[in-house]
């Protein structure tokens, strides 16, 4: 083959990679994402063999050297565990690693692309609020010792902003910032062997809210808490959070939330929205505001609690978990996926 013709091979190549993404481009472009996510869902309850054991508060977040998610904590009425769990889509299997944070609920997690660590922060459980750091690698947990570390606490919210390349840590409760009244305001960036302070002036949300970085905006997006059930949503700039809505699915704390297979944030709402044993809604942030996703009549029973991550390959959600006064803590396993001929 002469140059020329691996020359028009490469640019017939180029073209036809170009077409292909002004496809996809035209596809799931954010008003076309925005119609699909109102239909198409649907809520399975996995009949899982072996799983975690019920607990509520755990922490939960997609591990790509896994390749699955990541279950750590959370709280059973007992000594809170500390045992870590792994789910693709064959079940649930339980890991062993030679060392464990100690046990916690209300935990932040999330992984690091730009580190590629998966990152444990906070938490209640360490005679009081935790403020350690640990890295989920190479099966086992490893604690990390930074100079700076925000001050301990419970109830905070983390994600990885691909748009400033850091991982994002924000609010929660501390007898310092107040407990169940306000919470804390402060943000923080990881950057795999630090934690620095870049925001004191955040919406003050408290604990049980959620975290997602929504592809279409190119910002994370903030909602939910147990400070006075504030409807408001807020996206995250880079360097300060900004207002966006207030007007929001219910002004609930301890719901879930995670990205979708769209790139949009998906809530599940939490405690305080409907009377105990009614089926609760899924909505998606369609980047201005909520819309409920249509998902049948099956969904998780009423909960709150739950822990939810969004598994790429398996293109799905995952959800574990809650806690009902109708049943107590619940153990079971819940997908939330999408198709075009649901």
């Amino acid at each position: 083959m002469t140059l020329g013709e691996k020359g028009a091979m490469l640019r017939s190549a180029s073209a036809c990679c170009a077409l292909i993404a002004a496809i996809v481009a035209a596809l799931f472009s954010p008003a076309t994402a925005s119609a699909a996510v109102r239909a198409g869902w649907s809520w399975t309850h996995l009949a899982e063999a072996t799983s975690p054991s019920p607990r509520f508060w755990e922490s939960l977040a997609y591990d790509p050297t896994d390749q699955g998610v990541i279950l750590f904590g959370g709280e059973n009425d007992s000594p809170r565990p500390t045992d870590t769990w792994l789910w693709r889509p064959s079940g649930w299997v339980q890991l062993h690693p030679p060392a464990s944070p100690p046990g916690r609920d209300l935990a932040a997690m999330a992984y690091d692309p730009a580190t590629a660590q998966l990152v444990l922060f906070s938490g209640e459980g360490c005679t009081g609020y935790c403020n350690d750091t640990w890295i989920w690698s190479d099966g086992t947990w490893t604690e990390a010792h930074p100079a700076n570390s925000p001050s301990p606490r419970d109830g905070a919210v983390m994600a990885y902003d691909p748009h400033t390349r850091q991982l994002v840590m924000f609010g929660g409760n501390t007898p310092a910032c107040g407990v169940n009244t306000s919470g804390c305001a402060d943000t923080w960036v990881w950057d795999g062997a630090n934690w620095s302070l870049v925001d004191t002036n955040g919406p003050r949300v408290g604990e049980g809210a959620g975290v997602a970085y929504d592809v279409w905006t190119r910002e994370l997006v903030l909602y939910g808490g147990n400070n006075v059930h504030d409807t408001s949503t807020w996206g995250w700039t880079g360097s300060r959070w900004l207002l966006l809505n207030t007007s929001g699915p219910c002004g609930a704390s301890e719901g879930a939330m995670a990205v979708d297979i769209f790139g949009e944030p998906v809530w599940f709402e939490g405690l305080g929205c409907y009377p105990e044993g009614t089926p609760q809604r899924t909505f998606a942030w369609t980047g201005s505001k909520w819309t409920p996703l249509r998902t049948g009549t099956v969904s998780p029973d009423y909960r709150w609690g739950s822990a939810l991550a969004f598994d790429p390959p398996a293109r799905r959600d995952v959800l574990f978990g809650g806690n009902s006064i109708l049943e107590g803590d619940v153990g079971d396993t819940w997908t939330l996926s999408w198709s075009w001929h649901a």
